[in-house]
């Protein structure tokens, strides 16, 4: 069984794709999720409001999590 303290978890880029038939753009960030404990790992990509998602949910359980940095932080300008 992997415990939570063996966990990496690497974004190592972006990519902004296009959604709704190519109207709007949105970026999803390339994580590697892994385990060092097994030396299994997966790639996930995901978009800041899933990490949003996530940290609020773990919230619950962990109250001193910090803060994610804010949307705009992670936003690209053309």
């Amino acid at each position: 069984m992997n415990n939570i303290a063996s966990m990496t978890i690497n974004i190592g880029s972006f990519e902004e794709k296009k959604i709704d038939g190519g109207k709007n753009a949105v970026v999803f960030y390339k994580m590697q999720v892994g385990f060092t404990k097994n030396n299994k790992s997966w790639y996930l990509e995901k978009r800041y409001s899933e990490f949003d998602t996530l940290n609020t949910q773990l919230k619950d359980f962990y109250p001193g999590m910090p803060e994610l940095p804010s949307k705009t932080l992670f936003k690209l300008s053309n």
